[in-house]
């Protein structure tokens, strides 16, 4: 369930237009591991993608045909919110870039907003 907003945005993205989301990019996610991230923004459009981090040390420019894969990292049990990009650069052995919303409250529903407008 998307809500209103949700919809709103969706539109937006099929009109052309672009929403943005602030969100961490986490660094070398990995079970067990303390996670390291920075702060950026997170903007999605009708034909891809891109990030920047606040400090402009990361930044990832993707278009859709580019994405191999989208999903929570929850749903991988790895941990309880975030989601990841996999991209076809890289080939098989390329690593996904991992992020998670920024917001404090409801963070597992935008999570999931991101990846469904990411699919």
């Amino acid at each position: 369930e998307i809500g209103r907003a949700g919809l709103d945005y969706k539109d937006a993205i099929a009109k052309g237009g672009e929403v943005e989301f602030r969100v961490e990019h986490l660094h070398g996610r990995k079970l067990g591991v303390e996670e390291q991230f920075c702060y950026g923004r997170l903007v999605i459009g009708k034909s891809g993608a891109h990030f920047e981090a606040d400090d402009k040390l990361h930044v990832f420019k993707f278009t859709r045909k580019e994405i191999v894969e989208v999903d929570s990292d929850s749903a991988m049990k790895l941990v309880e919110s975030g989601f990841h990009v996999k991209l076809a650069r890289g080939g098989a052995k390329a690593e996904p870039i991992h992020f998670r919303s920024a917001r404090s409250k409801n963070r597992l529903d935008e999570d999931k907003l991101i990846v469904e407008f990411l699919r």
